[in-house]
């Protein structure tokens, strides 16, 4: 049965199923890759440095000892990020820890 929205247009459900390709191709490496990161809601400690550290290495340079990711992208949900992982729009989710309520 289609889901009714408010408008008198009845919006179809989706036709496939995940994962739309049972046999994805490695990736290529970080550089060519999207990456889903979150900064988390502790901003202070060992765990922030560690964190801040990840995201540095990530992001920076080969040259500085990095792996110049093609792009980061910061959703605010880890629920979010699962879902396009799972689609295929984002290629990796690194999360240091997920609480319960996130």
């Amino acid at each position: 049965m289609p889901i009714r929205s408010r408008s008198t247009t009845p919006i179809e459900p989706c036709r496939f199923k995940l994962p739309r390709n049972p046999n994805p191709p490695p990736l290529g490496g970080l550089d060519k890759s999207l990456v889903a990161v979150e900064w988390g809601s502790h901003r202070t400690g060992r765990n922030w440095d560690v964190k801040y550290e990840t995201f540095a290495k990530l992001a920076g340079g080969k040259e500085q000892g990095g792996k110049m990711v093609h792009s980061l992208r910061s959703m605010g949900s880890a629920a979010l990020n699962f879902c396009a992982v799972a689609a295929g729009q984002i290629d990796v989710y690194w999360v240091c820890s997920i609480l319960a309520q996130s």
